[in-house]
Order: C-alpha cells, then structure tokens, then sequence
C-alpha cells in the first residue's frame, strides 16, 4: 500500500511542479497550431532558406528541437539542436534528410531539459525544394531580422535577379569607347602637325626675305647742295674754214 501512495505522490509533485513550467512553452515561429488546424494555413518554407526558430518559455539548462515528416507510420524525430541551454530562438537553415517526394508537411517539437517527451508543437508547415534554371536564377525569398507579422512569421522580401547585359548595348558602349580614344589621340596629334607646319611656313618666309635684302644694289647718295652738274663741255670748232676757189676756165 505504501509504495502505491509513493507513486500517486510522484505523480502528484511531477503534476504540481514539473507540468506548470512546460505548459510554459509554445512556439512562435513557425506559428503555435490553430483552433481548426488546416492545412491551406500552414506556412511554406523552401530548404536552404534561413529560418528563425523562436518559442516561448522559461529557458531550462538544456532545450533539444526536432522535427517530424507527417507520414502514415511514425517517423523517427531528426534533432535539428541538441543540448542548448538557455536559448528561446534558434537560427536555422532548412534542410532535412527527409524524402520530400514522400510528404512535405513537417512539424518541430521541443524537448526542455531531459525530458524525452516533447513538450510543444507548432503548426504543420510545407518544404519544398526551389526550382533552379541553367540560364536565369530564380528569385527566392529571404527573411529580414526585424519585420515579422502578426502571427510571428518573418515576412519573406524578394531579391533581385542579376539580369546578363545585351549584346547590343555592350557592342554600343564599345564603339563610343572607341570613339572617345580615337577622339583623345587625334586633337593633340592634329594640334602638333599645325604647329609643325606653322613653324615651316614662318621659316620659309624669312628665308626668302633675307635673299631679297641681299641683292638691293648701293644707293647712290644724294646731293644736297643747289650746284647743278655741268653738262658736257662743247669741243672747239677747229675746223678749217675753206674759202671758196674759183677754178680756171677753158677759153679754148
């Protein structure tokens, strides 16, 4: 009789002091199970996305998180934190060694101190594996630190798709880089062809003024005096003055 009222007191303090602490926790991402529970509510999650994993509760010494794949036989639990103490969030990147070809409804439960029994579950939520494409990368959501909804879900913002230049345009810009250096090396070459043929031509043209300074005859100095020149002398008349002679007549 004894060891029968042992036991019920166990039970009893267990109840009274053990139960209280863990009905402290819930979970608040991903969301706590709702009233209904249906499946069109639960989250989507992708795997690799970053995911944190926060809950509600007195933080114990140690805390373990594992998750579970809705199967029609019991799956066995896949720890994905073990043995933490004093945590009440825990960032996860999503990955599971589940077969999400056979379910992808999943759902964490928590395991405050050494307890082997969960104490908290949240919502079913749904994994899928995000499409890739060889030519453009899809778009995938990342989650922020600070925005979260009403129900504790962090609110998945998308990033933007590096997009590959066209051709077009890059053969564009390569031809107005062209022209620019084409541009850049012809105004200093045309500049220094002008004034190489400037420095020609003037060097030209004193040289042929020097040549014509050099054949101006002497200048003949000026008289400045009234004296006229004396013209020519005239040469004495020295002829001989022939008188006439009257010639002998023939009386013959």
């Amino acid at each position: 009789m004894a060891p029968k009222s042992l036991c019920q007191l166990g039970v009893l303090l267990f109840q009274l002091l053990v139960l209280p602490v863990y009905s402290q926790f819930y979970f608040i991402v991903p969301p706590p199970p709702g009233t209904n529970n249906t499946l069109d509510l639960n989250p989507w999650y992708d795997t690799g996305q970053d995911l944190n994993i926060t809950w509600n509760g007195t933080p114990t010494d140690y805390i373990s998180i594992a998750i579970h794949q809705r199967c029609p036989t019991r799956d066995k639990a896949e720890f994905i934190l073990k043995n933490a103490s004093g945590l009440t969030h825990f960032p996860w990147t999503i990955t599971t060694k589940k077969n999400l070809t056979e379910s992808h409804v999943f759902y964490p439960d928590i395991y405050p101190g050494e307890n082997p029994r969960s104490t908290a579950s949240s919502r079913w939520f749904n994994l899928s594996v995000p499409s890739t494409s060889s030519a453009i990368p899809s778009p995938t959501a990342t989650f922020s630190g600070g925005s979260s909804s009403s129900s504790g879900l962090l609110e998945p913002t998308q990033t933007a798709i590096p997009t590959k230049p066209d051709s077009s345009s890059a053969g564009s810009n390569s031809l107005d880089t062209g022209a620019k250096v084409a541009l850049g090396l012809g105004i200093p070459l045309a500049v220094t062809v002008g004034a190489l043929a400037g420095i020609l031509i003037a060097r030209r043209f004193r040289k042929k003024k020097v040549i014509g300074n050099s054949v101006i005859g002497y200048r003949v100095p000026i008289d400045k005096s009234n004296r006229q020149m004396a013209g020519p002398a005239e040469l004495e008349n020295t002829a001989r003055k022939l008188e006439p002679v009257e010639m002998p007549t023939d009386n013959h």
